[in-house]
C-alpha cells in the first residue's frame, strides 16, 4: 500500500488548525500517511493579540505556545523549524534551510509580513508589529522612551521622547493606539519624577477619511471619538510621504518622535518558484477548493490565500485549516482503497461563515460588528474578552491571561513592563 506524506509549510492558525485534524483522521482511521509541519519559529502565535506584548499589556508567553507540544500526541506527525526557501511545483519538492522534502500533498500557510509600499528603507525609523519578536522591541522602545525622557534636561528632546506616532488606522493601529494611551494616561502616570506620562502625545496618522474602514461608518466615528475622548490625536487623509530618524513627514505636516510605529499594511510573505496568479499584496489567487490552478495536490491558506468573500483573519484560516484537512483525508482514503467515495475527484467548494469582527479600544472598550448589525462600548468589550479567552490555545494561556486582565482591569497595572535585551 503506497504511503502518502503531507507537508504543511507554516504553524500559524490554518498550518496548526490542519495539522490536528489531519493527526486526528490519520491516528482514528489508520490512514497510510505521515505528516511534516514546517515552520521557522517554533511556536504558534496568537496574533490578534501581539499589540498587548507591544504595549506590555501581556507576556510573550501568554499568547504563544510551542508547537511540538501541541502535535506531540500524533506520533504520524514531524516537526521541523526550518526557513522554506523555495519550491518546485513539478517535481513536488519543497526546498527548506536544512534539505527538501517530496510531498504526495501540500499545505502552504506561509502568513503576511509587513509592507511598507515600496520604501523599505523606513523599516530602519519605525517598528511594524507582525512577529513575536516585533512586539518585544515595540515594547522595548515604549518602555524605553519614557525611561529616557525622565532623566533627558533639554524640554524639546523630553517631549520627542514623549511623542508616539502610529501610521495606519486599522484594527491594530487602533488597537496600539487606545493601548498606548492607557499605558501613558493611566498605568504609568505615578511611576516617574522628572516626567508626567499624561502629557504624552499619542498620533495616529491615517491616509483614508476615516478609521476601520472594515468597519460602518457609524461605529468608526464611534471609535474615533472614543479615543479622542481617551487622548489620543488623530490625523485622517493624510498619506506618509517620509520617515526618518526620529521624524514623519506626511502630507501638510511633520512630527518629531522618537518612537514611530508602523501599523500601515501587510502583503503575502513570497515564495520561490511559486508562479501562479497573485493579487497586488501577493496573496494566491487559489480556486474554490483552496487549491492553485493547475495541481490540486498543493492548498494554500490562511492570509496567503485570497477567494472572494474571504478576509484575511484568524477565524477564516481556522476554517481553511479544517476544510483541507478534510480534502486531503477524502482523497487519501480513496486512494488507499478504504472509501468508496467516487465523488472525490471533484472536490466541495470552499465556504466561509462569516463570524463578524472585533477591535477593543481600551478597557471596557471595543466594537463589535457582524455583517449589518454591530454594537460597543462596555458589552462589546465584555463578548471580545470572552472570544478572545475561549480562542486561546491552551488553558495555560487562558488562565494566564484572565489573571493579567482582571488585575489591569481593577488596578490599571499591566503585568509585563519591563525592559528586556
Amino acid at each position: 500500500m503506497r504511503n502518502f506524506h503531507v507537508v504543511i509549510g507554516g504553524g500559524g492558525f490554518g498550518g496548526l488548525t490542519a495539522a490536528k485534524r489531519l493527526g486526528k483522521e490519520i491516528r482514528n482511521r489508520k490512514l497510510p500517511c505521515k505528516l511534516t509541519l514546517i515552520d521557522k519559529e517554533n511556536h504558534h502565535l496568537f496574533q490578534p493579540l501581539l499589540y498587548q506584548v507591544a504595549t506590555a499589556g501581556l507576556a510573550a508567553t501568554d499568547i504563544a505556545v510551542p508547537i511540538r507540544s501541541e502535535l506531540n500526541r500524533f506520533e504520524q506527525i514531524d516537526v521541523r523549524m526550518e526557513t522554506i526557501e523555495r519550491i518546485d511545483l513539478e517535481q513536488k519538492i519543497l526546498f527548506s534551510s536544512k534539505g527538501s522534502l517530496s510531498y504526495d500533498f501540500l499545505i502552504l500557510s506561509l502568513g503576511m509580513r509587513v509592507n511598507y509600499f515600496g520604501h523599505d528603507e523606513w523599516s530602519s525609523f519605525c517598528l511594524g508589529l507582525k512577529t513575536l519578536g516585533d512586539g518585544r522591541l515595540i515594547r522595548n522602545a515604549i518602555l524605553n522612551a519614557f525611561e529616557q525622557a525622565e532623566i533627558e534636561k533639554d524640554p524639546k528632546e523630553q517631549q520627542k521622547y514623549l511623542t508616539f506616532v502610529i501610521v495606519g488606522g486599522g484594527p491594530t493601529g487602533v488597537e496600539l493606539a487606545g493601548a498606548l494611551a492607557e499605558l501613558s494616561k493611566k498605568s504609568l502616570k505615578k511611576d516617574f519624577r522628572n516626567i508626567d506620562p499624561k502629557k504624552s502625545r499619542i498620533v495616529l496618522i491615517e491616509a483614508a477619511p476615516r478609521i476601520l474602514l472594515p468597519y460602518t461608518e457609524r461605529l468608526s466615528m464611534q471609535a474615533r471619538r472614543c479615543l479622542e475622548k481617551m487622548g489620543v490625536e488623530i490625523i485622517l487623509s493624510r498619506p506618509v510621504e517620509k520617515i526618518e530618524k526620529g521624524k514623519i513627514i506626511f502630507k501638510g505636516g511633520m512630527i518629531e518622535a522618537s518612537t514611530i510605529l508602523w501599523a500601515a499594511g501587510v502583503c503575502a510573505v513570497q515564495l520561490p518558484g511559486l508562479d501562479v496568479p497573485k493579487e497586488k499584496d501577493g496573496r494566491i489567487k487559489v480556486l474554490e477548493d483552496l487549491t492553485i490552478p493547475g495541481h490540486p495536490e498543493v492548498f494554500v491558506i490562511g492570509d496567503m490565500a485570497s477567494l472572494p468573500g474571504v478576509p484575511a483573519v484568524a477565524p477564516a484560516a481556522i476554517q481553511m485549516g479544517k476544510y483541507v484537512a478534510y480534502e486531503i483525508t477524502r482523497r487519501i482514503a480513496f486512494q488507499s482503497g478504504l472509501s468508496l467515495d467516487r465523488d472525490v475527484s471533484k472536490p466541495t467548494a470552499f465556504h466561509y461563515l462569516d463570524k463578524g469582527m472585533m477591535t477593543t479600544l481600551g478597557r471596557g472598550k471595543a466594537l463589535v460588528q457582524f455583517r449589518n448589525f454591530g454594537f460597543n462600548g462596555f458589552i462589546a468589550w465584555i463578548v471580545w474578552l470572552l472570544i478572545h479567552i475561549i480562542t486561546l490555545i491552551s488553558f495555560r494561556n487562558r488562565l494566564s491571561v484572565l489573571i493579567q486582565w482582571a488585575w489591569a482591569y481593577l488596578r490599571f497595572q499591566p503585568g509585563a513592563r519591563l525592559l528586556s535585551k
